[in-house]
Formats: structure tokens, sequence, C-alpha cells
């Protein structure tokens, strides 16, 4: 990997820590998701899935539980994916990018549920109902968020990758 591409992750990475610390005390509003599907729609599945994964652990290493990291592992595993091929399929179209952003959340909270069920055997629906409220105030952020920054983020990435490329050129 490129000296560019560590930059970028790092910096990619920063992004979605400090947005996350900022924002937890909205229930239900998370910016990790719409800005994990952002990166990978710009810059493909394996990066997209590398900074998946250094988040996972900078998170761990911040004192993230380990089942919440063990989740966010499996399921933001699904995000990146689910990402890189909606993006082949709608080439980049940012409403369809914000309707698989504002699916995902809802598909979360079945996730966790499932998750929670296999630990704990609580009730699946009883887990999910519960959550339902807050899995859909961020969906409809998520939705938001997706549409008003996907755009501009690609915009920037592009620009950042240009730069990098003019400068080794010279």
């Amino acid at each position: 990997m490129k000296t560019k591409e560590i930059t970028m992750i790092a910096a990619m990475v920063t992004i979605l820590v400090v947005s996350q610390f900022s924002l937890q005390f909205i229930v239900g509003v998370n910016l990790v998701f719409p800005l994990l599907l952002i990166y990978t729609y710009n810059l493909g599945f394996k990066k997209g899935l590398i900074t998946m994964f250094v988040f996972v652990i900078v998170r761990f290493v911040l004192g993230m539980p380990f089942l919440v990291v063990f989740l966010w592992a499996w399921t933001f595993f699904i995000l990146v994916a689910g990402s890189y091929l909606v993006n082949k399929i709608s080439r980049g179209n940012e409403y369809v990018a914000a309707t698989f952003t504002f699916l995902y959340f809802i598909m979360f909270g079945i996730f966790a549920s499932i998750q929670e069920y296999i630990l704990t055997e609580v009730p699946f629906y009883a887990y999910w109902i519960r959550g339902l409220p807050s899995d859909l105030l961020g969906a409809i952020a998520g939705f938001v968020t997706t549409l008003l920054l996907l755009k501009p983020i690609s915009t920037i990435i592009t620009q950042f990758l240009q730069d990098f490329s003019l400068q080794s050129q010279n």
C-alpha cells in the first residue's frame, strides 16, 4: 500500500472515531455507517474493509467491550460488502446509497438481536423491538447524512488522490 493510501485510511479512521465520540450522547444517531459506506463507494472493497478493521481495532484499544467489537466486526463487514455491491449496481447514485444506509440501520438492529439471542437466549423479537425506535431515528439520520455527504466527501477523496498523483509525477 502506498503512503497516500495509508495516510488517507488513517485520516478516515480518525474521522470515524471523532464522529462517534462527538455524537454518542444522541441515541440512535451514528455517522459511522454512512461514512463507511461513502469510503467504500470511493475507495473500493479492499480499502473500505481495511478502514473498517482499523476502526474496530482502535475502538477496542480505546475501551469498547469485546462483544460490541465482535458485533461491529461481522456487521460492518456486511456493510462494506453491501456498500461495494450497491455501488457497483447503482453506479454511485446517492439516493440508492442513502436508501441502503437506511436499510442497514434497521438490519443492524436485527443483527444485534441475533447476536444477543445467541449469547443470552433473550427472545429475538423482544430485543429487536426494544431497539427499533432508536434504529429508526438512526436510519433517518443516516439517510439524510448519506444524501448530504456522499458527493462532497467523494469530491474531497478524489481531489486528495489526484493531488498526490500529481505530486508524485513532479
